[in-house]
């Protein structure tokens, strides 16, 4: 993409029928937030609304914007809010993983990225935000035994186990892209490490020549990636990952994860995107 070209933002709001699958174009109201990308929103099933926080603003693509302002979304009568939280939370970010903890009635707000997003340091905090109260928590400062800084970093909470899990994203260190599992006690304020998956093993040859042994591969998982879908499925105590950006780019897989016993599944091969390594053992690169 030309990063001379400013993109196109948009600040629309759609509602999906899940029972006709029928899109509609809802006319917001109220203090409507600016036009942004890469935030962060969960869905409070109590109040009925969206909440959404920070984002990038600026439309170059070149460089970053990031928010860190706090917004509501009543999905009965369509209009926005501004929230003025009552105390100071995370800092300005993008990127960032949210999910709904439905036994505190809070969102828990994880790693990301600011204005150093291109290229990092990312960031590696977690925070809790009150939805009561609008009183932000900081549950984990990053370091330590917890995941690496990341971006593009997908979560879900499950209740069954009051965690939260977060499934993969893009490193600011050697690796880069990942498939690392872990998941976060919210009343011991820990980081669990789950699976770590592939690792580093030797550097690039140069700028984007990626040897083929790039990562030391563990096979029988998903391939690295971030910026992907990752769904709870509750009935089969399941999480599954979809899609995403990887070291070879898109990819189209589907995987599902057994919480019982951690293995996982290939519901969907993928057609593109898997490092060469992952399906063959003659690669002459990373991808080919």
């Amino acid at each position: 993409a030309d990063m001379n070209i400013p993109y196109t933002f948009y600040d629309e709001i759609w509602w999906l029928d899940l029972k006709s699958n029928k899109w509609s174009k809802i006319t917001a109201k109220g203090d409507v937030p600016q036009a942004r990308v890469s935030a962060s929103a969960i869905y409070d099933p109590v109040g009925e609304r969206v909440i959404m926080f920070g984002g990038n603003q600026s439309t170059s693509g070149a460089s970053y914007l990031p928010l860190n302002d706090l917004r509501s979304f009543d999905v009965l009568s369509a209009e926005w809010k501004m929230l003025a939280a009552a105390n100071q939370g995370p800092s300005k970010r993008l990127f960032a993983a949210a999910v709904y903890d439905s036994k505190r009635h809070a969102m828990i707000l994880t790693t990301g990225g600011d204005q150093q997003a291109f290229t990092g340091p990312f960031l590696g905090d977690t925070w809790s935000l009150d939805l009561t109260t609008l009183t932000w928590t900081q549950l984990h400062k990053g370091g330590g035994n917890s995941p690496a800084r990341r971006i593009w970093g997908r979560a879900v909470y499950s209740a069954t186990r009051d965690r939260v899990i977060m499934f993969g994203g893009h490193d600011d260190g050697a690796l880069g892209n990942r498939n690392d599992l872990w998941q976060f006690n919210i009343e011991t304020k820990n980081w669990e490490l789950i699976q770590m998956n592939d690792t580093f093993n030797k550097p690039s040859n140069g700028f984007c020549d990626f040897p083929a042994d790039f990562a030391n591969i563990v096979e029988g998982t998903p391939e690295r990636r971030g910026a992907h879908l990752l769904v709870y499925w509750e009935a089969e105590n399941s999480l599954l990952v979809h899609a995403g950006k990887t070291d070879c780019g898109q990819i189209d897989d589907v995987w599902q994860l057994d919480l019982s016993d951690h293995s996982w599944t290939d519901l969907e091969g993928a057609s593109i995107g898997e490092v060469c390594l992952r399906i063959s053992d003659e690669c002459s690169s990373l991808c080919n």
